[in-house]
């Protein structure tokens, strides 16, 4: 249970500090692609989550098949 709320917190930050890198060595150049690579990565995450979602839905209710 600790392990998700410190997970909830690691996330937000490590993208500011990504954000921040990305600020001082590239300028709005580099925030803009820390910031598409952030998009990219929720993006692949959030289709993984509809996928497990979309499996669960076509299955009988109490079985989900491993992925």
């Amino acid at each position: 249970m600790r392990a998700m709320n410190f997970k909830k917190f690691l996330v937000p930050v490590g993208a500011i500090l990504l954000l921040g890198l990305a600020w001082r060595s590239g300028g709005w150049g580099g925030v803009a692609l820390a910031g598409g690579a952030i998009v990219m990565f929720l993006l692949l995450h959030f289709n993984r989550a509809m996928q497990v979602l979309k499996r669960a839905a076509e299955r009988p209710v109490g079985y989900v098949a491993a992925p």
